[in-house]
Order: C-alpha cells, then structure tokens, then sequence
C-alpha cells in the first residue's frame, strides 16, 4: 500500500519553507513542484523539508533538481532512504543541503 503524499507550504518573512510527507514519486513529484513553483510569487527562497518522506524515486529527485534551477533551495534531506538516493546520484553535492536539522522541528 502507498503511503499517501502531503505538501504543506508555510511563510515566514522572506522565506518559504515546503514540507513533504509521504512517497515523492512519479505521481507525486508534479505536486511538489507546483508548490514550490507556486512559492515564486512571494519569494525565490525556499527551504524544501524532506525527513517526512518514507520514499523518493528517480522523478522525485528531477522534480527537486528542476526546483533548485527555479528558485534559491535550501534543502532538508534528513537521513535514511532519501539522503541515501541523493548520494548515491551525487545529488547531495549539488544541492544546498542544511547542515543540521532546524531546531524548531526537534522541540
């Protein structure tokens, strides 16, 4: 069975912070983009929250290297599977990835 797939978008002054949960996948990915597409009237800083995904095929991460093109992202990829794809593709060395887990999740 497949997980269901959330996109949450919040504010916060100059900043966008687009939060996945679920499988990032290639009925899912569009869905994100769209979110953060739709972050561009606002900002061009986006931080893309990605420790709720359980799964993130190959279209998910083109849907993430097509938002880094589109928008200045900042990316929290978390641990296991997801951190995992985006070495293994080198991805993790072309993203702007945060060093650390924002505080404000963990408390």
């Amino acid at each position: 069975m497949t997980a269901p797939f959330d996109v949450d978008v919040a504010f916060e002054r100059d900043r966008a912070t687009v939060t996945a949960v679920g499988e990032l996948d290639i009925s899912t990915a569009p869905s994100l983009l769209s979110a953060i597409d739709a972050c561009r009237a606002t900002t061009r800083h986006v931080t893309l929250d990605l420790r709720g995904l359980e799964f993130m095929d190959c279209s998910g991460l083109r849907s993430i290297l097509e938002a880094d093109r589109r928008v200045t992202l900042t990316v929290i990829a978390g641990g296991g599977r997801v951190r995992r794809l985006l070495a293994l593709t080198g991805a993790d060395r072309r993203l702007r990835l945060a060093a650390t887990p924002l505080a404000s999740r963990a408390a």
